[in-house]
C-alpha cells in the first residue's frame, strides 16, 4: 500500500521532455536542458533534483526549479 507522502513524491517526478515542455522559456530546447543537466549534474544530484529510477533519468520538478534559481543566483553573485 502506497502512502500519501510517497505518492506525492512520485507525482513530482517528470521526464526531461516533460520538464522542458513546462519550462520552455527557461530551456527553449531539449539540447539546452541536456546541457544544463550535464554541466550541473553533481549539484543537481546533491539537491535531489536529478535521479535515476530503473536506469531512467527523472527530474524532481520542484527541486529542479529551486536548484535552477539557486545556481543562477550564485552565478550572478560572482
Amino acid at each position: 500500500m502506497q502512502t500519501e507522502a510517497a505518492s506525492s513524491a512520485l507525482d513530482r517526478l517528470v521526464t526531461p521532455d516533460e520538464y522542458q515542455a513546462r519550462r520552455s522559456r527557461i530551456f527553449p530546447s531539449q539540447t539546452s536542458l541536456r546541457w544544463y543537466l550535464r554541466v550541473h549534474r553533481t549539484s543537481l544530484i546533491e539537491r535531489g533534483a536529478l535521479i535515476r529510477i530503473a536506469g531512467r533519468l527523472m527530474l524532481d520538478s520542484p527541486a529542479l526549479d529551486r536548484a535552477v534559481i539557486e545556481i543562477a543566483a550564485s552565478a550572478s553573485a560572482t
